[in-house]
């Protein structure tokens, strides 16, 4: 992450049209067809969390028409769902919805906002220095979203704490610069050594008929 920072992709040919207007990187997913549209439905995957994708683009574009501030909007599609139009939305807005024309880092390295809900996609955002926010309005669980439960995104559960925060980060001045990401609380810094040396350690025993020694390592669990 530390190298991606320092040689930068270039800025994604959608938003150089934009430059110098705020950007926001909305992530959907397809969270109705997992979870249901509405209190009292199940979806594939169960019962109604509380929200759902046309909920939050619903409300992102409504925040942004209240705030008057000059945006562009990428609503980067998951890859299960079918191009969708944008949500109804002032002419300040630039709203695009992208279908996985262009790879993700890029977008996530250059938009100066990133939203998502439960996207691991937010997990990538924090591993390169970005601060993403996940918004689950009314949620019943947020915390299943393994960026919120590692803290590494800032949850918003009202479309008032959103609004805050947006209206903070789109009114100042954009800082077009990335500084180096900081080692994350969940990283352990001499794991590439751990890892070597357990390599070299049982390539000696086998050599000798020893067993493998196994990792004591056990990752904690993520989202499904």
């Amino acid at each position: 992450a530390r190298t991606f920072v320092k040689h930068p992709p270039g800025s994604p040919p959608i938003l150089g049209s934009k430059m110098g207007m705020p950007s926001i990187l909305f992530l959907s997913e397809k969270l109705s067809t997992a979870y249901g549209s509405k209190p009292g439905d199940r979806g594939t995957l169960g019962t109604y969390i509380g929200y759902q994708e046309e909920i939050v683009r619903e409300d992102l574009a409504s925040i942004l028409d209240a705030l008057r501030v000059p945006t562009t909007v990428i609503e980067r599609l998951h890859p299960t769902e079918n191009i969708k139009t944008p949500p109804p939305h002032s002419p300040h807005v630039n709203w695009h919805v992208e279908q996985n024309r262009y790879p993700l880092w890029p977008f996530l390295f250059h938009c100066d906002c990133i939203i998502g809900m439960r996207s691991k996609a937010l997990l990538e955002a924090a591993i390169i220095g970005r601060h993403p926010i996940s918004y689950q309005p009314n949620a019943v669980n947020p915390n299943l979203c393994a960026a919120v439960r590692l803290g590494l995104a800032t949850l918003y559960t009202t479309k008032d704490m959103l609004a805050g925060a947006l209206e903070d980060i789109l009114k100042k001045p954009i800082d077009s610069s990335h500084s180096l990401p900081p080692l994350l609380q969940c990283t352990d810094p001499n794991a590439t050594e751990n890892v070597l040396n357990l390599v070299l350690e049982n390539m000696r025993g086998a050599s000798f008929g020893v067993p493998p020694k196994r990792s004591a390592y056990s990752p904690p669990p993520l989202d499904e």
